[in-house]
């Protein structure tokens, strides 16, 4: 598969990753007239010829004149498929009942807009979208995938069509459009071994529209963009292949003449590579980013910086990844305790294309879904801990290195290792300290115990215990039951205690001693201000 600079769909999810599920081979799209046709059909009934009185038949054909009248009155059917279901009155409020469809699909005939949320697409004999309809709009919330063969187009279209919306469409073939398409503020990625966007001849006014908006399309053997009739972008511009541009003579995206067939990458200067729960980071909530459904607390991003920061941040959403990267660079900056919970069989806590650092010594990071890298992972100066059913940190396609400085972390994977599939692994000012005897296993890629079996709880301890000035600061008995003491060189302090969700359970002035004995059992976090900088470390409550 080719790894793009901004493709989100290699992984979408767990259950894709787990189940490694393959693409159907699959026929011609389905015809509206057949589907009509087909339609029809099942609607005629063939009955034996029966001799029946005048008066019985008369009234026969009379109750089933008038019922049939009455159904065709009752139901609506609109030039609209889901994977080959003609949509209609009857189903358009809910068409996840529909045969291949995951997640949530409705259809306003009023507004003339199909709503695509959290959706997975897969079809067997059919594009995953057909319409006919003039002046549709598709709007793509959270992220949305259709899985058809490769002679099958993800979504045909010979009507005007808009797709946008603040998700991430995911296709694995190509977009078929015979009239005028536009796609605006969203992000698109295509794997097609064909095309990616393609009309019907190039003078059928395939007149395509891009609009402030983030396009993949992967290498094909025809042609990325083709036999559109014209190609306008506004607001972003073809970032790769450098020099593409759009040939109305070809009626193609060309390269010094001849069609890219090459992947192409079309970026926004207003859309990032960046997604929480859902939603892109855009140049116009970068800011603030706590109007995002399930986030709460103090979030922005400073592209300029390429810096995403969490302070107090608890990110509660069940029908997406946390946090989705495909900026090369970005750093995560930690603050106060932040929690990310995801529907842990279904999605990672951070999915990230491209390399990131976890940075913030007055920060935690308290996940329940694991971390999966397709780059390099740098955890600097912060405490990150993972509990997780599946693996606590694991590594993708491409050769991941882990690099550990001066951090605290406590990852639990259950099924498959805390920590797997790494390529290298450095460790500076920390060591492990759990499992006894605990190690890096090259040839496996994974952090083993003393016997060589992989660890599925890894425990990792800085040396320097976090502290942002030269005072040392002791926090013991740990585990503690009762009186948690703090050894400073001074009494003039604030002490802060959060709990493994975020919630400040303690808070005290000018004290070495804390009585925590009616605390319940469970992973404390210990903040103490002093007037030479701020410690945190993790404590467990027995």
């Amino acid at each position: 598969m080719v790894i793009s600079d901004c493709s989100f769909y290699k992984i979408k999810n767990k259950e894709m990753k787990k189940s490694n599920k393959s693409v159907l081979n699959v026929q011609v799209a389905t015809e509206r007239s057949e589907v009509l046709n087909n339609q029809s059909l099942k609607n005629k009934v063939q009955n034996p010829v029966r001799k029946f009185p005048k008066k019985t038949f008369f009234l026969l054909f009379l109750t089933l004149f008038l019922s049939s009248s009455f159904a065709l009155q009752a139901q609506t059917i609109y030039d609209l498929q889901i994977c080959g279901e003609v949509v209609t009155s009857d189903n358009c409020d809910d068409l996840s009942g529909i045969e291949g469809v995951e997640g949530s699909v409705t259809y306003a005939p009023d507004t003339k807009i199909l709503t695509l949320d959290n959706v997975s697409i897969t079809c067997e004999s059919t594009s995953g979208i057909i319409s006919y309809i003039e002046g549709l709009t598709i709007e793509v919330k959270n992220e949305c995938t259709i899985q058809t063969s490769e002679d099958d187009g993800a979504v045909t279209l010979t009507g005007t069509t808009e797709i946008t919306g603040s998700g991430i469409f995911n296709l694995n073939s190509y977009i078929f459009a015979k009239a005028g398409l536009t796609i605006k503020n969203c992000v698109v990625n295509i794997e097609s071994t064909q095309y990616g966007i393609a009309g019907n001849n190039g003078t059928s006014g395939e007149n395509i529209t891009i609009e402030n908006s983030n396009v993949y399309v992967s290498e094909t053997s025809m042609g990325t963009i083709m036999d559109v009739q014209s190609l306008t972008f506004v607001d972003c511009a073809i970032e790769s292949p450098v020099g593409a541009v759009f040939d109305a003579g070809q009626h193609a995206v060309v390269l010094d003449g001849q069609v890219v067939k090459d992947e192409i990458v079309i970026k926004s200067e207003r859309i990032y590579d960046l997604n929480i729960c859902g939603v892109n980071v855009t140049a116009e909530n970068c800011s603030d980013l706590s109007a995002i459904e399930g986030l709460t607390g103090t979030a922005s991003y400073d592209n300029s910086t390429k810096t995403l920061k969490l302070d107090g941040v608890t990110l509660d959403y069940e029908d997406a990844n946390g946090i989705v990267n495909n900026i090369d660079g970005l750093t995560i900056e930690l603050d106060n305790v932040n929690n990310i919970t995801v529907d842990a069989d279904a999605f990672y806590s951070i999915f990230a294309n491209k390399k990131v650092k976890i940075m913030g010594a007055t920060g935690t990071l308290v996940t329940n879904s694991d971390f999966y890298m397709d780059n390099d992972l740098t955890i600097e100066n912060c405490n990150i801990e993972i509990n997780s059913s599946y693996s606590g940190i694991t590594g993708g396609e491409e050769d991941v290195n882990l690099e550990i400085i001066n951090s605290n972390l406590d990852i639990t994977g259950q099924d498959e290792g805390a920590i797997i599939d790494i390529a290298s692994f450095t460790l500076t000012d920390c060591s492990f300290t759990t499992p006894a005897g605990a190690y890096f296993d090259a040839e496996s890629g994974a952090v083993v115990d003393s016997d060589g079996e992989i660890a599925t709880q890894v425990v990792i301890s800085n040396e320097s215990g976090l502290e942002t000035s030269t005072a040392l600061v002791s926090v013991f008995p740990n585990p503690v039951a009762d009186v948690l003491r703090i050894d400073t060189p001074t009494n003039n302090i604030s002490v802060e205690i959060f709990n493994s969700c975020g919630e400040k359970v303690l808070e005290l002035k000018n004290t070495n001693e804390i009585d925590v004995s009616n605390l319940q059992q469970g992973v404390y976090f210990v903040k103490v201000y002093q007037a030479e900088g701020v410690f945190v470390n993790k404590i467990i409550k027995k």
